[in-house]
């Protein structure tokens, strides 16, 4: 998680857009929109949870004018269950990347013809995607260290950071 203080911290006082993407029905796939969900209150940064779609929520993000968007999503990467890695915009929809990798990159595409602003995704290797399950404990513990580690690198006004 060193990697994704240290990407944070020049961020902290700044537009901070995160977005929770995956759909609350698949099993690890729900890890984004979970993580958007607990850090409601307890961060500056403006949250979003887009679902499987984010695509549908483009004017609500041009409307923040954020200065980074950092995507946070289940994303196949062959990591361990559980293990998380911050990847840069030009990673996501590569090759054998992702859940909803390709998408994501269209959705960046479209944003950027309209705002300037740095993108970042935060993918969590899922371990199970199938329907109707939870979280599984090794992605569970990788929300709440994110949660953790976005709460003290981006807290929430009048917060210290700890």
């Amino acid at each position: 998680m060193n990697e994704v203080r240290s990407f944070l911290r020049p961020w902290a006082g700044r537009r901070v857009l995160i977005l929770g993407v995956g759909s609350p029905l698949k099993g690890d796939d729900q890890a984004g929109p979970e993580l958007v969900r607990r850090l409601q209150g307890k961060t500056r940064a403006h949250l979003l949870d887009c679902g499987g779609m984010p695509e549908n929520h483009g004017r609500a993000v041009l409307a923040l004018k954020p200065e980074l968007i950092l995507l946070v999503d289940a994303a196949e990467f062959g990591g361990g269950p559980g293990e998380v890695r911050l990847l840069e915009e030009r990673d996501i929809g590569s090759s054998g990347l992702g859940t909803h990798g390709l998408s994501l990159r269209v959705f960046l595409s479209y944003l950027r013809s309209e705002i300037s602003f740095q993108a970042a995704l935060l993918g969590i290797q899922p371990k199970s995607m199938e329907f109707d399950e939870p979280l599984s404990p090794e992605v569970e513990a990788a929300v709440q260290e994110l949660e953790k580690v976005l709460r003290e690198e981006l807290p929430a006004s009048g917060s210290a950071s700890g």
